[in-house]
């Protein structure tokens, strides 16, 4: 799909909002605009009606600790980690940061690892479009032991 309108949504953008179509041609927005040069020459243009949808760039989030597919903080697998992107992307997340909180140091590391294998991966072409990871949040251990919050005390530095 090299050429696409995606048509009639209430587009958001940092400066606007309206109803209007958004013309992406090989996966770059060219125009938010009702007409376009391309809608002259139809030939391999896609359409995608979004009347009665938001139409917003990706969302970002900063802070992923999983989702009922895939514990971040237990041992997760690529499988799960994967059906968590393709989920955080139904949802409108195009890119987000796999967090981790404070555990013992030993299995911290052991997913750090895992996880930058993953985001190592995560550009190499795919069947299925999934959200990117953006690098790793680590939520801890370096936080105050008198407010440690959800975090396990005995593993606070």
């Amino acid at each position: 799909m090299s050429h696409l309108v995606i048509e009639g949504g209430h587009v958001i953008t940092p400066h606007e909002e309206r109803f209007t179509n958004v013309w992406v041609d090989t996966g770059r927005i060219a125009a938010v605009a009702d007409n376009h040069p391309r809608a002259e020459d139809p030939q391999g243009l896609s359409r995608l009606d979004a009347r009665g949808c938001y139409v917003t760039p990706g969302l970002i989030d900063l802070q992923v600790n999983g989702d009922p597919s895939c514990n971040l903080w237990g041992d997760p697998t690529k499988a799960e980690f994967d059906k968590m992107r393709s989920s955080l992307l139904r949802a409108g997340v195009t890119g987000f940061l796999p967090t981790l909180i404070t555990d013992e140091i030993k299995h911290l590391r052991k997913n750090v690892e895992l996880i930058e294998g993953w985001i190592a991966s995560a550009s190499e072409p795919s069947n299925e479009p999934l959200a990117r990871p953006l690098g790793i949040h680590l939520e801890g251990p370096c936080l105050s032991p008198e407010k440690p919050g959800v975090h396990p005390r005995q593993w606070v530095i």
